[in-house]
């Protein structure tokens, strides 16, 4: 039961939770209709490459994570979990810390490997996009690696060509 809560709060909106707030003709929920209820569905190539771009993004992070994260703490926890601290000359705290100083020790450890676990998922969505966007743009002919001079080179005849001239007139 909790784990279909969570998912159900998870998945609904709060304006949603009680009435159905997008049947409403009320303006009070056209942002919700717009903007954070209204997803493009994709279909055929779009929605198989969505996929394969988050299939791509999670094995690297599954990677990823098992090879720096996981591996790098297998001895600390394997040596931290089963340490016995002797507590001899602590005068401030007495051995009540110095005691559970190797868990306190662990716990940090974990706490900042969880945190890396989180960083770097977004990490691997940007690398993985930036080389899905590239791949993309080639599939649909469109060079994005052209050289930034010939960009800028061209620029002024292409301003004048698109904006400014006419179709009597002559394009220098």
């Amino acid at each position: 039961i909790a784990v279909a809560t969570l998912l159900f709060f998870a998945i609904m909106p709060l304006g949603g939770l009680f009435t159905s707030y997008m049947n409403r003709r009320s303006r009070k929920y056209v942002a919700s209709q717009i903007f954070t209820a209204n997803f493009h569905s994709l279909r055929g190539l779009d929605m198989w490459m969505s996929y394969l771009l988050w299939v791509t993004v999670f094995a690297a992070k599954l990677a990823e994570s098992y090879f720096l994260l996981t591996l790098s703490l297998r001895d600390p926890i394997r040596n931290l979990s089963t340490m016995t601290m002797r507590c001899n000359g602590e005068q401030w705290f007495g051995d009540t810390l110095c005691k559970h100083q190797a868990k306190i020790v662990l716990g940090l450890m974990l706490l900042v490997d969880l945190f890396l676990f989180f960083l770097d998922t977004y990490m691997w969505y940007i690398i993985c996009n930036c080389v899905f966007s590239i791949g993309r743009s080639f599939y649909l002919g469109i060079s994005i690696l052209t050289p930034w001079r010939n960009i800028f080179t061209r620029l002024p005849k292409r301003i004048y060509s698109k904006i400014l001239a006419t179709t009597e007139m002559e394009i220098k």
